[in-house]
């Protein structure tokens, strides 16, 4: 892992609402933008794409508020990139 952002789009107590969520990203977003939901107790988190620096990341997020006007870039860790 390497320190790096991803795009936070919601989250919720409801594991179903956040499988609904991730799938309407999945949709809008297709591969350009990989949704993957995180379990962080007691919530489950959405997240789109990994950035490995911040120029990637507010590129991405400009894209991404155009669907989801709240989203936030969050600075995490992420898998590094090959």
């Amino acid at each position: 892992l390497v320190q790096g952002f991803r795009i936070f789009i919601g989250m919720t107590s409801s594991r179903a609402d956040a499988v609904k969520l991730q799938g309407e990203a999945q949709e809008k977003f297709h591969e350009t933008y990989a949704p993957q939901l995180v379990y962080d107790e007691p919530n489950f988190k959405i997240y789109v794409g990994a950035y490995n620096n911040n120029s990637e990341a507010d590129d991405a997020l400009t894209e991404i508020r155009k669907s989801y006007p709240n989203a936030k870039k969050i600075k995490m860790p992420i898998k590094a990139k090959k």
